[in-house]
């Protein structure tokens, strides 16, 4: 592992992954319940019979589809594990190493993890992020696929996507396709075997807007209820419909931050 002077303290590392839906501190969490939700071991989070439990509270929320339900909860466990293992790796060149026992997910009263805490951590080499965040993830795919209704290569590709993402949200103010595009690539490689997935990018310009379109290589599913539409970047959006889709949501986010 290292630690040297050539990068940022591994507190600072963990602070700049932060997103505004998803902070992330170095510690130990706060133990009661506060009006963002409560925070869980890791560990607890994905013990199987907690699991089972889960996809059966959730499917009726996706009109008892259980595929569905299992989709979205394997996404929810996805979602931090890539934050924690891609955006170290292009912001800083480094990977956070950290021990499954020491990370903790803060889950809001509808179920979505809105928080991570890792209570101990150590910086290590970029090549070490992907394969960390496949072996935590593993436990997930294993026991859904006991107690839920989907196929491995599914939600190993919500894992894929979930690190190719991350690399679309660090470059996407630049508009840099190419810059994402070979950083997923990177990431997805370093995997042991490395992740199935081609993630599609590109550079939108609009409205004096400048941004990044990036299109997943699996699909949540979600489509299959009633009240969903296909994803702006779900992999059976029509292209054209992906790139009109693509230019509302970049020149939404310019007018969010300006």
């Amino acid at each position: 592992m290292t630690h040297t002077t050539d990068h940022p303290a591994v507190a600072t590392v963990l602070s700049d992954c932060a997103t505004s839906w998803m902070p992330v501190m170095l510690g130990r969490p706060p133990t009661e319940v506060d009006h963002h939700g409560t925070w869980f071991p890791f560990t607890t989070l994905v013990e199987e019979t907690r699991l089972a439990r889960r996809v059966r509270e959730m499917a009726p929320d996706y009109e008892g589809l259980a595929d569905v339900a299992t989709a979205f909860l394997a996404s929810r466990f996805a979602s931090p594990l890539a934050l924690l293992a891609g955006a170290p790796v292009h912001q800083h060149g480094v990977a956070v190493a950290y021990a499954v026992e020491d990370l903790w997910l803060r889950r809001s009263a509808r179920g979505w993890f809105n928080g991570i805490a890792v209570t101990d951590a150590t910086l290590d080499t970029p090549d070490t992020a992907a394969p960390r965040a496949v072996e935590h993830y593993r436990p997930v795919v294993e026991r859904l696929r006991r107690v839920g209704k989907l196929g491995k290569r599914a939600m190993w590709g919500q894992l894929a996507d979930a690190l190719a993402t991350t690399a679309g949200h660090a470059h996407d103010a630049a508009g840099d396709a190419e810059a994402a595009a070979h950083g997923s690539a990177l990431l997805l490689e370093a995997a042991d075997p490395p992740l199935w997935g081609t993630p599609t990018f590109e550079r939108i310009e609009a409205g004096g807007a400048v941004g990044l379109a990036w299109r997943r290589s699996s699909c949540c599913l979600a489509y299959r209820c009633e009240r969903y539409e296909l994803c702006t970047g779900c992999p059976l959006t029509p292209t054209e419909e992906w790139r009109a889709k693509s230019i509302a949501s970049v020149m939404q986010r310019a007018g969010s931050h300006a």
